[in-house]
């Protein structure tokens, strides 16, 4: 973190009513490392951070360390992860809208937000997963 705790604080709340407001519920998914001192104090961070905001109730959190488990390409081993956040996918469900007769026939419940730090390779891996169980 480059900021302390109160500047993040902030923008933090604001992210996610955003998030809230235009999708609803949230599940983080956190991508970060157990065991790099700078992954570890981000993710600390990011906790404290869900844990204050005022509508933490609208929002779970699951830490899951992709390169430990899916370091060297073990990509199967998104299962894990799969496992643990899978009904939150389906009831979330996705948007869909008949463009013959105009009409929306399903929205979208809530969202699965993902993050990690230097790439987007973790996210876009995980992410690509997510999408399979949603459709």
């Amino acid at each position: 973190m480059t900021r302390n705790a109160e500047m993040t604080k902030k923008p933090f709340g604001i992210h996610f009513r955003q998030i809230l407001d235009a999708y609803g519920p949230c599940y983080i998914i956190n991508l970060l490392r157990y065991n790099t001192a700078r992954e570890v104090r981000i993710t600390t961070e990011y906790i404290r951070q869900v844990h204050e905001f005022e509508e933490k109730s609208k929002l779970k959190f699951l830490n899951f360390d992709f390169h430990g488990f899916c370091g060297g390409d073990r990509y199967q081993a998104l299962k894990v992860m799969i496992q643990k956040c899978d009904q939150e996918v389906l009831n979330h469900g996705y948007f869909v809208e008949n463009l013959l007769q105009k009409s929306v026939e399903q929205v979208q419940r809530g969202v699965i937000r993902t993050n990690c730090l230097d790439s987007l390779d973790r996210t876009n891996v995980a992410q690509s997963k997510i999408a399979m169980v949603a459709l």
